[in-house]
């Protein structure tokens, strides 16, 4: 899984269930060296998920630019689920979102909406 940024975090359930939830920020609670590490490896893994086909059934979380999937406004950078057939990446649709997952999600949309009417008379 990969979670950059603001936005819609996922994972799976021990029942083997996805879920679709919302967070912020990532890091690997280490300092110095090692985190540098962890981060030169994160890049890498990212790069590695959009460039190289998603397996069959499978998905991970990315901030891309929303096409209103999910209740995200159009036009926000969010984190989605996404897979990749190697040139180009798709909003995985569909997946459950539960009312703790939607509340966090829509809290993290309305932030980013503030977030863009502050800085609206700087954009073209």
């Amino acid at each position: 899984m990969i979670t950059t940024g603001r936005g819609v975090a996922t994972g799976a359930g021990s029942d083997g269930s996805t879920a679709l939830g919302a967070g912020s920020g990532s890091g690997s609670g280490a300092g110095g060296a090692s985190s540098a590490g962890s981060a030169a490896n994160a890049i890498l893994d990212a790069v590695r998920s959009i460039i190289e086909p998603t397996p069959a059934g499978d998905w991970h979380s990315a901030c891309i630019c929303s096409d209103g999937s999910y209740g995200v406004e159009q036009g926000l950078i969010s984190s989605f689920p996404i897979r990749s057939n190697g040139k180009k990446l798709e909003i995985v649709p569909g997946l459950p979102i539960n009312a703790f997952s939607r509340a966090k999600i829509d809290a993290s949309v309305n932030e980013l909406k503030e977030e863009k009417a502050m800085v609206a008379e700087l954009l073209p």
